[in-house]
């Protein structure tokens, strides 16, 4: 009790200089950008709140001022290599704009030349003028809806943010007819649509799905995303030896839980500053990121996930322990400077390659 009095007193001081923080007494509260969280149980509240002040207080370390000037001082510059150890760093929320931007930019630019200034609202226009296949436009229609339902700009199907997710995906489609609309692009593009213009949003999505995850994983039977899991469980067995044998006895389909985490690059399965900092290095690294991210979960979480019983018991806990991920300075370190930074990539490669060839 002592030390939740104290607490609720550094989070009250807290408050005055950002009226935006959470309350200490609060049931509800609207994140900065635009989540609403609703609060039952005690422990998850609490992560919640201190994960907050936390975060109100690294924002004013010395530290984050010098990282903060070193972004600055990069974006004024005509550069065209972002510092690896800097993005793992963690973009700065005020420039994470800029810098996804960048990003996207670097990696895509001879493609974007060659489709012109105009492609995007090309599209655009086809959309409007009723080309998109009926069902794309039902299927979109429907998952845009449920994408983001605790947002404030996702509640209602006139929200500014249902209509842009909807131009994008929509756009999509007929940018590349071959995997057309896939489960799963509405929260890459519902995620980026907080940060990024329609059109930016548009060309981080073609980033993803053509360039940085390989072919045939939003296809219709998402081969590539299927091989990604046995490469997963791979993985485990070599990093995790104690959760691979509780898995085994357990008789767990890990991908179960896992396939979302890949398909959707986190999105609705770590808390929103924890996946911001994920993707600061996604779209920098590529796959290979997810990978070590979702052993890293997994890691942290070994000495919890070996006590549960039965499965159903395993999952649950697999979900409660992923989403009250609000340590993400741990995650990153785990994720990329201990074992998990030694994954054989090339080793992975073939096995992507013998998976597809067989199927």
């Amino acid at each position: 009790l002592q030390h939740k009095e104290r607490f609720g007193r550094l989070l009250q001081n807290a408050r005055k200089d950002d009226p935006r923080l959470p309350s200490a007494n609060t049931t509800g509260h609207t994140d900065v950008y635009g989540f609403r969280h609703s609060f039952v149980d005690e422990e998850p509240t609490m992560l919640y709140l201190a994960s907050s002040l936390l975060s109100a207080y690294s924002a004013q370390l010395p530290d984050e001022e010098k990282k903060i000037m070193q972004w600055n001082e990069l974006l004024e510059t005509n550069f065209n290599l972002i510092p690896k150890d800097l993005c793992r760093q963690g973009i700065p929320s005020a420039l994470r704009e800029q810098v996804w931007t960048k990003l996207i930019d670097l990696a895509i630019d001879k493609y974007r030349l060659e489709k012109g200034p105009y492609y995007y609202q090309s599209l655009v226009n086809r959309v409007n003028d009723g080309q998109v296949k009926a069902c794309y436009k039902h299927q979109i229609t429907l998952d845009v809806l449920r994408t983001f339902p605790n947002h404030i700009a996702f509640k209602r199907p006139e929200g500014f943010g249902i209509q842009k997710i909807q131009e994008v995906l929509q756009a999509f489609t007929l940018h590349n007819p071959t995997v057309g609309y896939c489960q799963g692009m509405n929260f890459i593009v519902g995620n980026a649509s907080l940060f990024l213009d329609k059109e930016t949003t548009f060309w981080l999505l073609v980033l993803i799905v053509e360039h940085i995850f390989p072919p045939n994983y939003f296809n219709e039977g998402l081969i590539a995303a299927q091989a990604d899991q046995i490469i997963l469980r791979n993985l485990i067995d070599k990093y995790c030896l104690r959760l691979s044998e509780i898995m085994q006895n357990l008789e767990v389909d890990i991908s179960t839980i896992t396939f979302n985490w890949f398909i959707a690059v986190f999105i609705n399965s770590v808390p929103v500053e924890t996946l911001l900092r994920i993707w600061d290095v996604f779209l920098l690294e590529g796959e290979k990121v997810i990978f070590r991210v979702a052993i890293a979960l997994l890691m942290c979480q070994e000495d919890v996930l070996i006590r549960q019983v039965d499965t159903l018991a395993f999952w649950k806990s697999v979900k409660t322990t992923v989403s009250n991920t609000y340590d993400h300075e741990a995650l990153m370190k785990v994720s990329l400077l201990s074992v998990c930074c030694c994954f054989p990539l090339m080793f992975m490669k073939i096995m992507l390659a013998n998976y597809i060839q067989v199927n």
